[in-house]
């Protein structure tokens, strides 16, 4: 069992995280929870709460790796640095908070599998956000790298899809988590990349 914690502190903001991880036969899990307030100039004050689930397993004997990492849920008020820094401005500028996007859900998974010489990886990713500037936004990762003699190389496939809000009923809070619904296809990118890497000289800390 292992008890973790941190804060951060900005101008007109601040921070705090706790939270517990344990490791199990079945794998690890972790939970933490996190509180924050950000002063906004001239709109008040922001306060919420952030809330984190994970889980991470190692199969050595099929050299899978799975991790759930995480589920998270915010409250409406609940800022990151990054955000709190952006929300801020807006204040400043004297403009409409409301209009940032703010994070409400998000789930990742990961999963790595080694398959012959190199490593087939698969992530997922769908996101929720407050207000009704933004629906779900989901991303699909999947790649595989390898190495022959001292050429690294890497072949990856990449969907994302930012949907729509649904301003005429709340079907999407209930929809499917990492499914993008057929009637609302939003923005969707794809994107195939091919990369490789290949050291320039024979020292360990030749540039590729």
């Amino acid at each position: 069992l292992t008890l973790y914690g941190g804060s951060s502190f900005s101008e007109g903001y601040a921070q705090g995280k706790a939270g517990v991880a344990l490791n199990t036969t079945l794998g690890a899990f972790s939970l933490d929870a996190t509180d924050s307030r950000t002063h906004v100039p001239g709109q008040g004050v922001l306060s919420g709460q952030n809330v984190g689930l994970g889980f991470d397993r190692q199969l050595s004997q099929t050299g899978t790796h799975l991790v759930l990492g995480a589920y998270r849920f915010s409250t409406e008020g609940y800022l990151n640095l990054t955000d709190a820094v952006n929300v801020r401005e807006l204040g400043r500028r004297g403009q409409d908070i409301g209009s940032y996007a703010r994070q409400k859900t998000r789930l990742d998974l990961t999963i790595s599998q080694q398959a012959g010489a190199g490593t087939l990886g698969f992530y997922a990713s769908s996101t929720q956000y407050w207000g009704p500037r933004l629906g779900r936004e989901t991303a699909y990762h999947l790649s595989y790298g390898a190495s022959w003699r001292r050429l690294n190389w890497s072949l990856s496939a990449q969907r994302s899809r930012v949907q729509a809000p649904d301003r005429s009923n709340h079907q999407d809070e209930h929809a499917p988590v990492l499914l993008a619904r057929s009637d609302n296809a939003g923005h969707v990118d794809n994107r195939v990349m091919l990369t490789v890497s290949l050291p320039l000289g024979s020292s360990p800390r030749a540039p590729s």
